[in-house]
């Protein structure tokens, strides 16, 4: 950017030196959208990182959260698209919905290339675990997913993060499944599991020291089947830390088949895992000028960075975020505009297939 440009773009924001630039926020109130309601993981997280926001921004703003419930987050998405200003008051904080975009699904009505994404990281890893008693005789490895007659999976939605992982996995192995959707979250579905609704869902693992170990690994109610990989910097597939117990869902299908996985219900998750190796995004309108998106940042890396944060995200939520590696970041936001019409077609066909509602309590 040329030091013509920069001083017009800061003239713009009334911003006419660099001491001004850096007290822009001071006086201000930054609003962070939050896709769901009060209460949940996502409103959590993201009132633990406006306690620290303020702090790391020069004039020290006041920083607010603001629930804005509706569509998995599609509604906030559109708000900060359309009706939010880029002048650094508002931003949102969420898990990516890369799928929606990439199918066009109803009422979608952002592009994440539009946005001035601040910053992302990874949440620990997906797994699939089911019920020890959905197998005779017990689990005693990944490749018995094939012994679970019949599976039913528990999730959130056609759409969700875990929910494909697991379905695409079940179409990998060619096994058959029931998709039971409508869940409010993890919590739901471990519930579903203790009672024997369902005999299989998804989480992260992060989940695994803080609650499943005891409340279903230990008691031998359910056992890890296998996780799923992360793209590394270099494109190549990484496990993640949190699941290095545990098998990837390639060295199940090693395990079964004797080579490595291949075919296009590979090439979708493939896909899949690549655009989730990040998942939980920051990002300001898209009309936000440059240098007040730096400021964001620097103030967002900064609080990822401070000490505090770490030790009160850690003992929370039982891992701490790093921010992904910008190029990572450009890479996956760019691949959005370049995904092989293919694999769209197959991913649509997926997420559209017959699922079963939650059963009532």
């Amino acid at each position: 950017m040329s030091v013509r440009l920069l001083g017009a773009m800061l003239l713009a924001l009334g911003l006419t030196t660099s001491a001004e630039a850096a007290d822009y926020f001071k006086g201000r109130t930054i609003t962070i959208l939050v896709g769901y309601a009060a209460g949940g993981p996502q409103d959590l997280t993201a009132r633990m990182f406006a306690q620290y926001l303020s702090k790391h921004l020069a004039g020290a703003p006041n920083v607010i959260v603001s629930n804005m419930a509706g569509a998995s987050a599609i509604r906030a998405h559109n708000v900060l698209a359309e009706g939010s200003k880029g002048d650094g008051e508002t931003i949102l904080w969420t898990p990516w919905q890369p799928v929606a975009q990439i199918l066009d699904s109803p009422g979608v009505r952002f592009k994440y290339q539009d946005f001035a994404v601040i910053g992302m990281f990874h949440i620990p890893g997906f797994f699939v675990y089911a019920r020890n008693d959905a197998v005779p005789g017990g689990i005693r490895s990944g490749g018995d997913v094939t012994k679970i007659k019949p599976i039913r999976f528990g999730g959130g939605s056609a759409q969700a993060g875990y929910d494909m992982h697991a379905t695409l996995s079940f179409k990998l192995f060619g096994l058959p499944y029931t998709h039971v959707t409508g869940y409010r979250g993890s919590a739901d579905q471990r519930a579903a599991i203790m009672r024997n609704e369902i005999n299989a869902t998804a989480d992260v693992g992060a989940t695994i020291p803080s609650v499943l170990e005891d409340t279903l690994f230990k008691p031998g109610i359910a056992k890890v089947l296998y996780g799923f990989p992360m793209e590394g910097e270099n494109g190549q597939w990484v496990k993640d830390p949190t699941l290095a117990a545990y098998p990837t869902v390639m060295d199940v299908y090693r395990q079964l088949h004797g080579k490595v996985p291949s075919g296009p219900s590979w090439d979708t998750l493939a896909l899949l895992m690549k655009l989730y190796t990040l998942t939980q995004m920051v990002a300001a309108p898209p009309s936000t000028p440059k240098p007040v998106a730096d400021e964001l940042r620097q103030a967002y890396r900064a609080v990822l960075a401070d000490p505090a944060f770490k030790a009160d995200y850690g003992k929370r939520f039982d891992f701490v975020p790093e921010p992904a590696p910008d190029a990572l970041v450009q890479r996956t936001i760019a691949s959005l505009g370049t995904v092989d019409p293919a694999a769209v077609a197959a991913l649509r066909a997926h997420v559209e297939a017959k699922t079963s509602d939650k059963p009532a309590p």
